[in-house]
């Protein structure tokens, strides 16, 4: 147990005043990540006018998920971190004001075609591509 007067010269967490507090191993230094929902700008455009048309088969909804997730790619966006962020976005908005079924597809559809196009899989790869 420590003394009395030890305690009494720290700061509450066991460092001694103007002590520098040692590093967590848990800290990560900061990186600058690239924002993904920017690679993915046309993809959120699209769906806003195609909540208000009712079309969400557009082949430029297609278009513009494989398009977002090659260029994250190219960019060394880790796939999760893609995936996770295109899922969390499009889960808010636009497609916030679908209903909560239809919604849940939707997403489910857009991430798999973007999983697609990041592996760059095609029907001669790793199955059919989704339409």
């Amino acid at each position: 147990m420590p003394n009395a007067l030890w305690l009494a010269n720290c700061d509450g967490h066991g460092r001694r005043p103007g002590a520098s507090p040692a590093a967590s191993p848990h800290s990560r230094p900061l990186v600058h990540e690239p924002d993904v929902s920017a690679y993915f700008a046309p993809l959120f455009a699209l769906l806003e006018v195609a909540i208000a048309q009712r079309d969400y088969e557009s082949p430029a909804i297609a278009d513009a998920v494989d398009q977002g997730a090659a260029a994250a790619r190219a960019a060394g966006v880790p796939p999760e971190r893609v995936l996770s962020e295109l899922r969390a976005r499009l889960h808010s908005a636009p497609l916030i004001a679908v209903g909560e079924w239809y919604r849940s597809v939707l997403v489910d559809r857009l991430v798999l075609r973007a999983i697609q196009a990041y592996y760059d899989l095609d029907a001669g790869q790793g199955g059919p591509r989704l339409q």
